[in-house]
């Protein structure tokens, strides 16, 4: 069977937008998001990005290695380096795609950048295109925004074509989403001067809302299919409750051959025969406790995870009798899954858990 090609991740739209109609939509026309890929999802993992490439913007990744498999997979958008690495350490086959475009390292500061044009100036390359990424901006540990901005302005000099700017803010800088909001438009408005038109992506923004307190109702979950928020130009950012049924579209199954396993780190379930590969998004604001549940759900039949279910891909064990589940979608945490369940899941007590949710969505949870 050929697996459908996915175009959008399905949340329940009684609480959350679809996560692409977000990144689509709400963040103005022509913004196509940026696709992560975790270095523990070579082969099958990456092999299923197939399927939902049309609709993005470019592929960021974590180190050479991912971003020699991503470019073979598809050359024609940019893999981000999200890692500031000085290019001593790069294998030589990484060069040319840096110069063609196709490959953009990021540069953290500016000695990196010094480094980046030496080499280039050595190879009689001219131009070409870096991403500037700096840690956390504010705080006690954090960098200065104007350090960044004298990076920036760095790079300009130096003659280098900025791709993106890539941040996100300290936590110890932020109580509330308020204080999140105000700080990252300071931030936006100051990169913005030193280079107009120039894409600034925030970290996973999940990262940064673990810094604002416990109450699970205000968490951006899986804010990213993608790990990279691209700002609308005016810095708007849309609040998003955390979602109680998530639906994970089946991409693709994969027969298992003889001692194979599934999932990273882990054994292959017994007596299973295949795997059916759910992409849920990079949902990595998802309690890190809830693969305690242990499973999802199907036409009302339990599903037994395989891997942890906050991966950009999660495969599910199943039978080859089952083989029509592809296309079909897996409920995670859904309305069979009561509240005391994913409170406990959640690592909070039944009644704390209920207590710190909207009115809207004790209705949705509990009636």
């Amino acid at each position: 069977m050929r697996p459908k090609t996915l175009r959008r991740i399905v949340i329940d739209p009684r609480v959350i937008h679809d996560n692409w109609t977000l990144i689509l939509d709400h963040l103005g026309p022509g913004t196509r998001p940026v696709w992560v890929v975790k270095s523990n999802l070579y082969g099958l993992g990456l092999e299923c990005l197939r399927h939902v490439s049309a609709d993005i913007a470019g592929y960021g990744v974590e180190d050479c290695r991912a971003a020699r498999a991503v470019n073979r997979l598809d050359d024609t958008k940019p893999v981000f380096l999200l890692y500031p690495i000085p290019p001593v350490y790069f294998p030589p086959e990484i060069f040319p795609l840096v110069w063609s475009g196709r490959v953009v390292p990021a540069v953290g500061g500016r000695q990196q950048i010094d480094e980046w044009t030496e080499l280039a100036r050595h190879k009689g390359v001219k131009k070409f295109g870096v991403q500037v990424k700096m840690r956390s901006f504010g705080g006690r540990f954090g960098v200065e925004p104007e350090d960044i901005v004298a990076t920036i302005e760095h790079a300009l000099r130096k003659g280098l074509e900025l791709k993106g700017i890539f941040s996100h803010p300290s936590r110890s800088v932020v109580s509330s989403l308020e204080e999140l909001q105000q700080e990252c438009d300071r931030f936006v408005a100051k990169v913005r001067r030193a280079a107009p038109g120039t894409p600034v992506h925030f970290a996973d923004s999940a990262c940064v809302m673990r810094g604002v307190g416990n109450d699970l109702d205000r968490v951006r979950i899986g804010m990213l299919p993608l790990g990279l928020l691209p700002l609308r130009p005016e810095g708007r950012w849309t609040e998003l409750k955390l979602p109680f049924t998530v639906y994970a579209r089946v991409i693709h199954i994969h027969a298992l051959a003889e001692a194979e396993t599934i999932g990273y780190a882990q054994a292959g379930p017994k007596q299973v025969s295949h795997a059916a590969v759910a992409a849920m998004g990079y949902a990595h604001g998802l309690p890190r406790n809830i693969e305690k549940t242990g499973y999802g759900w199907w036409h009302g039949k339990k599903v037994q995870y395989a891997s942890k279910p906050w991966m950009e891909f999660s495969p599910f064990a199943i039978e080859e009798e089952d083989g029509d589940i592809l296309g079909s979608e897996i409920e995670i945490l859904g309305p069979n899954t009561s509240p005391n369940l994913f409170a406990w899941a959640a690592g909070k007590a039944p009644e704390e858990f209920v207590s710190t949710l909207s009115p809207s969505i004790k209705r949705e949870m509990v009636g």
